[in-house]
């Protein structure tokens, strides 16, 4: 009986070292997703910045086309970049604005 009562204690012992490192672990993950998150969220803000800038230049080049004759014209190539949103578990299809290779020809 001994035996069996030790032998209740060491696993319940183990048991509890067991729960504990699962918990660390999930803590950890959660840790790691809201990294990410705020990673994307962050180059998402940085992304929108850059397309409204460009967007701004667009406009100026339009209204500079409307003024003048034979301004080159911006050529706009647009990229799909697939972003995973963490928190909700999907992914959103965004697109990059970005000056063409050669910039303005």
């Amino acid at each position: 009986m001994k035996d069996l009562t030790s032998e209740v204690s060491r696993l319940q012992i183990a048991n509890n070292q067991i729960q504990q490192l699962i918990k660390a672990r999930e803590q950890a993950s959660i840790q790691i997703d809201f990294q990410e998150q705020s990673v994307g969220e962050a180059q998402k803000m940085e992304l929108n910045d850059q397309f409204g800038s460009l967007n701004s230049f667009v406009d100026c080049i339009k209204d500079t086309n409307a003024r003048t004759v034979d301004i080159p014209v911006l050529k706009m190539h647009w990229y799909r970049l697939e972003e995973k949103n963490l928190a909700e578990r999907d992914v959103q299809i965004k697109y990059i604005f970005y000056l063409g290779p050669h910039g303005i020809s």
